[in-house]
């Protein structure tokens, strides 16, 4: 069976509300030979903060995750579901995966209207290439070089395990860099530790899991902690949870069944909460990491024979009135969690209804204009938010304005919240960059500068930034149909920040006399573009005339942050600095310069130029 190793590269930790930016995938065959390999960037959500420590981990500054060039949060998922049902079936292989890179990859298609269970459905199973490592540590400790940490302990990260074992990890915190390092460290124990590697293979297969548990003979489950610790434990399996029948109850038989037998209802529940523990769950989808007694050394069997094992086993296995009783006990203890308050942390309520299921693959098809129109039919309301933030971020324009408010509001009160809260907020952000300026590199210190300077600007930032063709009229937000053609008229256009401010500002208004009621020299202005964030500044000067004059310009409020729209643009210069943004959109010239001047030396451009058929082409940013 093939494999597809990836690593993804995130906003921060959080599973639930911080956000793909980086994923990277390489399919191998059977013997881990390179087939293909898929990689993609996106930009930031616009209800998402990325976290300062984030960013000085993978070197992602603020101006590559909010860069224009970059596709949507929803265009990214679109492609890595396409390219990775395209490589299926396979096996799914992370490192720390399914506890990290897993969880963020159901988060991103639940959250753009998609069954989030790609790795495993299809065919495809899913394994953790972190726990095989530590697995191999301890059962053959010859096949790889684990380095250690001052106290001591072993060292399991990445970026210190794959150098030790020979991998050039010069780019570690890459999302393709990291994946080949796992596959590196996986030829080495395919090599050297086969039994293992079968093992690996064997189990990451949910029908062969469940297979061997049930086969009625008592087995070893060895179970790793955060701290690269692994405890084992002979098993035997007594029962499946009544909700969740993927989740297998399991005797452990370190522990002599005769006491637990004797012990009262009330005590046998203390203890399935409690210490000593009868019962070890096993998720037989989540690869766990079994073997049979007769495979396990010595050492790992907690000092019992196997004879001592298959005698406790067959007692347990005997006693049907015990197990009844020990089954009833751990239903009764489960605990019981309240609902949950946030559309993310909704992501394992019930499955999507066929309705819904049928509705989503609608959403996916219909123009852009159009999908606003479904959410309403929707019977869960969870879809319809997230289908609503999915518009808002390619752009706000395509919601009804009402709703078009609701997402802003939601997405203002996620960013400004102040008191203790799951996701990433502004206050969080600011007082993180507090926490890394001491040991900060010089370079990490500017990185941190100009997040800083973001976040001033993050509550008026209305979506991600959105470059479309100019030369297709259907690309064109809703908003520009009131105004014809007219649009093409336009070459220069700027947005100012509100919290801009001094010298930017006034190089523009002071000279300009602007008719705040829309009505420009006696009459009224097309607008050519939908600019920037909320009681901000659009100025829009048409190409025929001066900008000394005007009565050319047209000032107003507009809608959101970024540009849906160029005209007929040729080229495009987004400057930003330690105060705001500046925009610029103008077919040719030198004005860019002394635009540049007029902000200073700590601008940072980016000129963009449209190529026709090829559409538009974004160089890296020089300060």
């Amino acid at each position: 069976m093939a494999f597809i190793f990836y690593d993804t590269e995130t906003t921060g930790t959080d599973t639930r509300f911080d956000q793909i930016l980086q994923f990277a995938a390489i399919k191998t065959d059977e013997n881990l030979e390179e087939i293909d390999r898929f990689e993609i960037r996106c930009r930031l959500l616009p209800h998402v903060i990325m976290s300062p420590g984030a960013m000085l981990v993978t070197g992602v500054s603020i101006e590559q995750a909010t860069d224009p060039s970059l596709p949507t949060h929803y265009a990214m998922v679109r492609a890595i579901r396409a390219k990775m049902l395209e490589w299926s079936p396979a096996i799914f292989v992370g490192y720390n995966s399914l506890a990290f890179d897993e969880e963020l990859l159901r988060q991103a298609q639940y959250q753009t209207l998609h069954n989030p269970y790609l790795t495993q459905r299809e065919g495809n199973a899913r394994a953790d290439a972190m726990m095989l490592v530590k697995t191999v540590a301890q059962f053959e400790p010859d096949c790889l070089v684990i380095p250690s940490k001052a106290n001591g302990r072993p060292n399991f990260k990445l970026d210190q395990l794959a150098p030790a074992n020979g991998f050039d990890h010069s780019n570690a915190h890459d999302a393709m860099a990291d994946v080949e390092a796992v596959i590196h460290l996986c030829r080495i124990i395919a090599d050297s530790a086969s039994a293992e590697w079968s093992n690996f293979i064997r189990f990451s297969q949910k029908a062969a899991t469940e297979a061997f548990l049930l086969d009625g003979d008592p087995v070893l489950l060895s179970e790793l902690y955060s701290f690269g610790g692994q405890k084992h434990f002979p098993i035997i399996c007594v029962g499946v949870d009544r909700e969740q029948s993927t989740k297998h109850l399991c005797f452990d038989l370190s522990h002599d069944p005769v006491a637990f037998a004797a012990m009262p209802d009330h005590a046998l529940m203390a203890c399935i909460t409690g210490k000593p523990k009868p019962l070890r769950k096993v998720k037989i989808n989540a690869a766990p990491t079994l073997r049979s007694i007769d495979d396990a050394p010595a050492w790992s069997l907690g000092g019992l024979s196997e004879a001592e094992i298959a005698r406790r086993a067959a007692a347990v296995l005997a006693d049907t009135s015990f197990l009844a009783r020990l089954l009833d006990a751990y239903e009764s203890s489960k605990i019981q969690y309240d609902e949950p308050e946030h559309v993310e942390q909704m992501i394992y309520g019930a499955f999507a209804s066929t309705p819904d299921e049928r509705l989503m693959d609608r959403f996916h098809a219909a123009p852009w204009p159009d999908r606003h129109l479904l959410l309403s039919q929707f019977t869960e309301s969870r879809f319809a938010l997230l289908g609503a933030r999915i518009i808002y971020a390619e752009s706000p324009a395509l919601l009804p304005p009402e709703l078009q408010e609701s997402v802003r509001t939601h997405v203002r009160e996620r960013l400004l919240f102040e008191g203790e809260c799951k996701w990433g907020t502004i206050a969080k952000a600011l007082a993180e960059c507090d926490e890394h300026e001491p040991t900060a590199t010089p370079l990490q210190a500017e990185m941190l500068r100009r997040y800083r300077c973001c976040c001033r600007l993050w509550p008026h930032r209305k979506s991600s930034f959105r470059m479309v063709d100019p030369q297709r009229s259907s690309d064109w937000p809703p908003a520009f149909s009131a105004f014809g053609s007219d649009h093409a008229g336009f070459s220069h256009i700027w947005t100012i920040m509100p919290l801009c401010g001094g010298r930017l500002r006034r190089a523009f208004t002071r000279s300009v006399p602007v008719d705040r009621s829309h009505n420009v020299g006696g009459g009224t202005a097309p607008a050519a573009m939908i600019g920037c964030a909320e009681a901000s500044e659009c100025i829009a000067l048409p190409s025929r005339r001066s900008r000394r004059h005007g009565s050319q310009l047209l000032f107003g409020l507009v809608e959101h942050m970024g540009f849906d729209g160029t005209g007929g643009m040729q080229s495009c210069v987004q400057l930003i600095d330690g105060a705001g943004m500046l925009a610029i959109c103008r077919p040719s010239g030198n004005r860019e310069k002394n635009l540049i001047r007029a902000i200073g030396d700590r601008a940072i451009l980016r000129v963009g130029r449209w190529h026709g058929d090829r559409g538009w082409a974004w160089p890296g940013a020089d300060g």
